[in-house]
């Protein structure tokens, strides 16, 4: 089906917003993780959760596992961002003593009990003792269907901090797209409209377009590539000229964030819709048009 007229025209703007959306949240992305390793915070989050899950005496035998201490970080032994699930099993049966007892299964049942009542029985459930009690409750002998169990536990409290740990990070990404919004004045609302009545701007957006998408450059020259773009063609993005009347702030504001939420569904996703616009583009767009 032919796209014309316009069709081609609206088509173009959303190219010209949708290069705009992709660059504000490529650094937006840049700035979260300079951020994340300055402060450490998927360590902090493994660390804070290694805590819930580890009474303190089985805490610091883990940490001084020689698999697991070869992982931490720097003199000051800090938390690695992450630790694999079959070298904390390894360190949770060693720290209960089963390895060193005959192979028997009532000799391991037995070593293993025995090191599950040495900690306190009111611990929470979802700690690593509980789990062990679980597992001998249900009949589990064996050092390698325990182990398993173990990494499977911990599999799942590493599921849930991942989740919970991308709902923090979706919440900076938002902050932070806000603020880089208003930074370089990205109003979604006062774009668009602007774009609709200036369209020469958006025929050479969109005929750059092409190019972009079937370039595969890293994020640092992509955002260079955009912003000369965005300077060649003429894309309102700044502060010159801003009509500082209070309806023209509020629709502002909108814009905004508008452009925070867009940035927030990540890099990735505004570089494939762009390429679905650029080829349904293609099927319209006139074959004389100009190339950037």
């Amino acid at each position: 089906m032919m796209v014309g007229g316009g069709m081609l025209d609206i088509l173009q703007v959303l190219i010209a917003i949708a290069l705009m959306y992709l660059l504000v949240s490529i650094i937006v992305t840049s700035i979260q993780e300079v951020i994340a390793n300055l402060l450490d915070l998927r360590a902090k989050a493994l660390e804070k959760r290694l805590q819930e899950l580890f009474v303190d005496q089985d805490l610091q035998k883990l940490y001084a596992d020689p698999f697991v201490s070869v992982l931490l970080d720097g003199e000051k032994k800090k938390v690695p961002s992450y630790i694999p699930s079959h070298v904390l099993s390894n360190a949770v049966i060693a720290m209960t003593g089963a390895e060193g007892v005959a192979q028997e299964a009532e000799a391991i049942v037995a070593a293993i009990k025995a090191w599950t009542e040495e900690g306190p029985q009111g611990d929470p459930p979802h700690t690593l003792r509980r789990a062990v009690r679980s597992l001998l409750a249900q009949g589990e002998t064996d050092i390698a269907a325990i182990r398993h169990g173990v990494e499977e536990w911990y599999d799942s409290a590493m599921k849930r901090l991942s989740s919970d740990y991308k709902r923090t990070v979706h919440y900076w990404t938002l902050v932070i797209g806000f603020f880089v919004a208003v930074l370089l004045n990205a109003d979604s609302v006062g774009l668009a409209g602007y774009l609709m009545r200036n369209l020469a701007i958006t025929q050479v957006l969109s005929n750059a377009a092409k190019g972009i998408t079937q370039t595969n450059l890293p994020p640092d020259q992509m955002i260079q590539t955009l912003v000369s773009l965005f300077g060649k063609a003429g894309m309102p993005l700044g502060w010159q000229g801003f009509d500082w009347s209070w309806h023209r702030v509020l629709v502002a504001v909108l814009g905004w964030l508008i452009t925070a939420f867009a940035a927030s569904l990540g890099s990735s996703f505004w570089f494939d819709l762009l390429k679905r616009f650029v080829n349904i583009r293609a099927v319209g767009a006139s074959p004389t048009e100009g190339k950037i």
